[in-house]
């Protein structure tokens, strides 16, 4: 525990997370699963639903259709509890999550930290998480 609280994770630790890429690569979602070390991944996901069919990433990402066809993407929300735990284990969020949308996707709103350049036309949308109360979100809508 106190390596953990101190940032630092020994070789066994890193080791056993490593191995969990496997598992991510399971989930037809994930395209690319690399372990970064120290408790950190880098994944690409890539996923096509129908109408109104949600989409739970890890727990971590959530996608949904609302009845007025608009789609909600957020992070997962952790209870009071959840954010103790994490607290007294020492682990802190700090990463960056990016978005790429379909041409065809009107942003109705979004807390973002950074947005696609030259008119929306290049790049994605990404948020820089430093805490465990940041919370991704953005709507869209996708024209037809």
């Amino acid at each position: 525990m106190q390596l953990v609280r101190a940032g630092t994770l020994t070789a066994k630790e890193n080791e056993s997370l490593a191995r969990e890429t496997a598992t991510f690569q399971r989930d037809p979602d994930v395209k690319k699963a690399n372990y970064l070390g120290n408790g950190r991944y880098e994944l690409v996901l890539e996923s096509k639903r129908k109408k109104g069919e949600a989409l739970n990433v890890l727990g971590v990402l959530k996608v949904g259709t609302g009845k007025d066809g608009i789609i909600t993407i957020a992070s997962g929300e952790l209870d009071k509890n959840g954010k103790k735990q994490l607290s007294e284990m020492g682990i802190k969020l700090d990463g960056t999550l990016e978005v790429t949308l379909p041409k065809n996707a009107e942003v109705l709103s979004h807390n973002a930290t950074s947005t696609p350049s030259f008119f929306g036309l290049f790049g994605s949308y990404s948020w820089k998480i430093g805490n465990i109360d940041q919370r991704p979100l953005m709507k869209i809508r996708l024209k037809t």
